[in-house]
Parts: structure tokens; C-alpha cells; sequence
């Protein structure tokens, strides 16, 4: 460690290290990734073993995960429930363990209690069609987000239906279109038919190859569910 430049680590994991606790070490420059899905604990953590402190993550995206049986009431076991946890209410544990440290800062800046220049914009995306950047652009970005000079060219050209970026399948007017509820599993037995019986077939058809279709799905059990189907 001593002779290392950039010593990797996750945000607790460098805490835990025996050789760091015990050298007292202070880093010049801490630089934490994904800082929008770390919560608060998680990130004071490393923040503490650095001079100065470079956060960057996008508040916009995945927030913080935590298990939430740990956040039960009914159940003994977990934290509201323990001798920390009685001294809150379940509204104030929610807030420290689902909020990431990334956003809570951004949100201070914001009401002018931190200097502005704290905050820098990454306003370039290079990924997407400016049809798809601008959607997000003005959904999530408050239209801050700009294109990157290529981005124009990431086009995929077939036939309608598909022939555009973002292209919208709507089955509120089937039967039964609504999620199923099994426990902690939620799935859609009419959008994985759609997709099985409509949608894959007619790219198929525009010789799109299997290798380069992605089917992305919020639930684990919309995932299995589809593969059984496929």
C-alpha cells in the first residue's frame, strides 16, 4: 500500500482491511463510483480515509439498495426493531438507508447551503440516438443533456413498426394485461406473450439476429418467465 499510486477497494471493504486500520493511512484523493447507488454509511465510510473526496454517480438512476426485510417492523430481527433502530422512526430510517450521501449533497447545493462549483455536470452522452438522448434528456435531465456528435449515427434501420428509436407497445386494453403477484415475484404473462409471439418474430423476419436483440425486464420472475416461454 505504501508504494502503491491507486489502491482499489468497495466502500466498506477498505474499512475492514487489517493493514489499513492499522497504518492510519490518509489517502490524497478518495474518488468513489457509483456514488448515486451508495447510501450514506457506505460512503462516509471511505470518505473518511481521504484528504478530498470525488463522488460521481448519477442520483437520476438506480438508488441505494437494501434488503427490506431489514427494514421489517413485524419482524424482531429487524434494524427499527433493534436497540439502535427504537430511537427512530421507520419514516428517518428510510430516508438514511434508501438515500445515497451523492444526492443528499446534490440536494444541499441545490438550496445554496454548498458551493455551487462543488457540482459538475457531465452533460455528453455518446451513446444513444438523440431520439432516445432527448427523451431522457427532457424526462429525467431537465433537458441539460446534450448529444454527442455521433450519436446520429447509432441508428438501426428496419421496416414499420420498427422504424424508429423508441417504439411503444400498448396492452392496457388486453384482457388480464396486469401483473401477477406470487409472494415477492411479480411477472406479466400478456407482455411476455406479446414479446414471444409478435414482437421477436417480426425482427426475425427483418433478419435481425438473435445476438443482437436484448430483452430487458424490471423482475427476476419476468426474466424466468420469458426464458420458459423462449
Amino acid at each position: 500500500y505504501k508504494d502503491a499510486d491507486v489502491v482499489f477497494a468497495t466502500c466498506i471493504g477498505i474499512k475492514s482491511d487489517n493493514f489499513i486500520k492499522e497504518l492510519g493511512h490518509k489517502f490524497d484523493t478518495v474518488i468513489i463510483d457509483e456514488a448515486g447507488k451508495a447510501n450514506i454509511t457506505e460512503t462516509l465510510v471511505p470518505m473518511e480515509l481521504g484528504r478530498k473526496a470525488i463522488l460521481v454517480g448519477d442520483q437520476k438512476q438506480l438508488p441505494p439498495y437494501l434488503d427490506s426485510e431489514l427494514l421489517d417492523k413485524d419482524d424482531s430481527k429487524s434494524f427499527p426493531n433493534s436497540k439502535f433502530g427504537k430511537k427512530f422512526q421507520i419514516e428517518e430510517i428510510r430516508h438514511a438507508t434508501e438515500t445515497s450521501f451523492f444526492e443528499f449533497l446534490i440536494n444541499r447545493i441545490k438550496e445554496k447551503e454548498f458551493p455551487e462549483e462543488n457540482l459538475e455536470m457531465l452533460d455528453f452522452q455518446h451513446r444513444m440516438h438523440p431520439t432516445i438522448g432527448e427523451f431522457i434528456s427532457q424526462s429525467f435531465y431537465g433537458g441539460h443533456l446534450k448529444m454527442g456528435h455521433s450519436t446520429a449515427n447509432n441508428q438501426l434501420l428496419l421496416d414499420t413498426p420498427f422504424d424508429k428509436e423508441i417504439i411503444i407497445f400498448d396492452t392496457s386494453n388486453v384482457p388480464n394485461s396486469f401483473e401477477q403477484k406470487r409472494d415477492f415475484a411479480v411477472s406479466n404473462e400478456v407482455e411476455a406473450t406479446v414479446l414471444l409471439n409478435f414482437i421477436i418474430p417480426e425482427l426475425k423476419a427483418r433478419n435481425v439476429e438473435a445476438e443482437k436483440m436484448a430483452i430487458i425486464a424490471p423482475y427476476k420472475s419476468q426474466v424466468g418467465l420469458i426464458k420458459k416461454k423462449i
